[in-house]
């Protein structure tokens, strides 16, 4: 017979249970999660967070993608401590669900995409790649069209895009020749140590930017160097991409 009353307890231990078997996840994705499955609602979804925040079992922190929750130490002693508080009934509809739903929300957190649309009726995109927690490429590109299923798209074509994007600002490289960035380029070094090059078409209301980040500073001016003469031909062939993503 179907409850209709869930104890909170049982609803926190699914939280931690959740985090535990997926990863961090931001409360965007745990919402979608628990819904889809019909293990609680909004409401009782951001209570138990907060709840379990205050005492200590999951904690936020801070990544590109967004702000995640991930499960402490003593949360996960306190899901291994009491097994038997999620009912078996509830536990196989988490262990069938766990895979499918952690490729998608790892693909959103290392692939994440946007869409706004401006006062001038222009949509901005803003497109991103990440390695871990480390940003590799954030890209906006403002465009009249609008493009359905964006985050299916990105996903589809993001290694071919930054592929684009490499082959064509590498091309003509050769090592100890390469020059001073122009003044319309920013390339900073982060305290990591890798590089960060910033080139926006055009530099004063950028239509087209990109954001992105090697370990190569020789590379990275050789790109800064390339960007004005390639960024018109490149913002067509990654327009191109995005358009006919989804035709095969």
């Amino acid at each position: 017979m179907e409850r209709h009353i869930i104890p909170d307890s049982e609803n926190r231990m699914i939280l931690l249970e959740t985090l535990s078997s997926i990863g961090p996840l931001s409360d965007t994705q745990l919402l979608v999660f628990v819904t889809d499955l019909s293990l609680m609602n909004y409401f009782s979804l951001h209570l138990n967070l907060s709840e379990l925040e205050q005492q200590g079992l999951i904690e936020q922190f801070r990544h590109p993608f967004a702000m995640l929750y991930r499960i402490t130490d003593s949360g996960r002693y306190m899901l291994e401590s009491f097994p038997n508080i999620i009912p078996q009934s509830r536990r196989k509809l988490l262990s069938a669900n766990v895979t499918a739903y952690r490729d998608r929300f790892r693909s959103q957190q290392l692939m994440p995409c946007s869409e706004s649309r401006l006062p001038d009726g222009t949509t901005c995109i803003r497109l991103q790649l990440l390695e871990k927690d480390l940003l590799v490429l954030d890209m906006r590109l403002k465009t009249s069209e609008r493009l359905s299923c964006l985050e299916k798209r990105w996903q589809t074509i993001a290694s071919e895009i930054y592929s684009l994007i490499s082959d064509t600002l590498t091309e003509g490289f050769h090592r100890n020749r390469t020059g001073p960035v122009p003044e319309t380029v920013s390339l900073t070094k982060s305290v990591r140590g890798e590089w960060t090059l910033y080139m926006a078409d055009p530099p004063e209301d950028p239509t087209f930017s990109i954001i992105i980040s090697l370990a190569d500073e020789e590379l990275c001016r050789h790109w800064a160097r390339r960007w004005s003469d390639s960024c018109a031909v490149l913002r067509e062939a990654i327009e191109a991409l995005l358009r006919n993503s989804l035709n095969n």
